[in-house]
Order: structure tokens, then sequence, then C-alpha cells
């Protein structure tokens, strides 16, 4: 049977923005979660298109990972194809390098930031300016008065010296991989 769902992240998020501490934490929690599962499959299943608007919420708060359309299983270690929506894609696949499953994690980040201050991550720009400025120009998220919190692609390493997500002993993306 098929759960109840409430919401969208990001649709809760516009109308509450932004969300408590508490709140923030119980979101990314169960994402990770959700993340570590699909990452630890064999072979590892990559979301590809991980955002708010695909984390579905329940009436008690508890979230899901939705819309797996565009999963891939990793057969081969890597994806080479330009996959999900462009404000959550890591600077590496915006280069069209590999897809590994740490460029899930840097959308992942994109979501903690959206939680953290409320917003739309460029929201002000296309999604061709986003391109741009994210895998050409460095320009990275940052929560007001913090270092940018979404880790850049550091040369030949691709986006795997990325920080790995740990959620109950399980590594999620990062130098894993």
């Amino acid at each position: 049977a098929a759960e109840a769902v409430a919401a969208a992240v990001a649709d809760v998020e516009a109308a509450t923005q932004p969300f408590d501490d508490a709140r923030t934490l119980g979101i990314l929690a169960d994402c990770a979660m959700g993340m570590a599962y699909l990452h630890g499959c064999s072979p590892p299943v990559m979301h590809r298109d991980l955002k708010s608007g695909n984390l579905l919420i329940d009436a008690a708060w508890r979230v899901k990972c939705g819309d797996f359309g565009l999963s891939k299983q990793m057969w081969d270690s890597e994806a080479h194809t330009r996959i999900g929506s462009v404000q959550w894609t890591a600077p590496e696949v915006l280069l069209g390098h590999a897809y590994h499953a740490s460029c899930d994690v840097w959308s992942f980040g994109v979501v903690a930031w959206e939680c953290l201050t409320g917003a739309a991550p460029f929201a002000r720009l296309t999604a061709v300016q986003v391109a741009m400025a994210v895998a050409y120009e460095g320009v990275r998220l940052q929560v007001p008065g913090e270092e940018p919190i979404v880790a850049s692609a550091r040369g030949a390493a691709g986006g795997r010296a990325r920080p790995t997500l740990v959620v109950g002993g399980a590594g999620v993306g990062g130098g894993s991989g």
C-alpha cells in the first residue's frame, strides 16, 4: 500500500521559510538515510535528481526520497550523462564528467542550504547562468555569515574529494566511491 504524503519539502518550505533547526535536522537526516540506502545497494543506485521538490513529507514529518525517474544503477561504476535540475547539479556533471555518489552529495548540500535559508537556490539566475556560474566561475551557495556549505570539485578529483555523509555507520558519496 502506498504511504500518504502531505507535500514536498519545496512546497512546505515556500510556505514556512526557513525551517527551524530541529525540523531541518529531521529532514536532512531522513534524506541522508534514504541516500545511504540507495548508495549502499549492490550495485549502488544514484538518484541523479535529488532536490527539495523530490523529498516527500508525510503527516508525521517523515521525509522520503521520491521521483526515481532519473535514477540509475551504477553497474559500470559511473554514468556519463547530464541529468537532473541544474540548480542542484554538481559542477563536475555540468562540465560533462561522470556521475558518481558524490554528485548526489552535492545535491544534498543544496537541499541543506534551502532548509537553512528558506530560499530557492540561484533564484535570480536562469538555468544557463547557474550552469556557467557553478561549473566555470566556482560560484557556491553560502549561508549568510557562514563558509560555503557545498564543497567545490577539486581538480582531477572531480568531486570525489567532497566530504562524505555518514548515517548510522553507512557512508554516502565522497571519498568512499
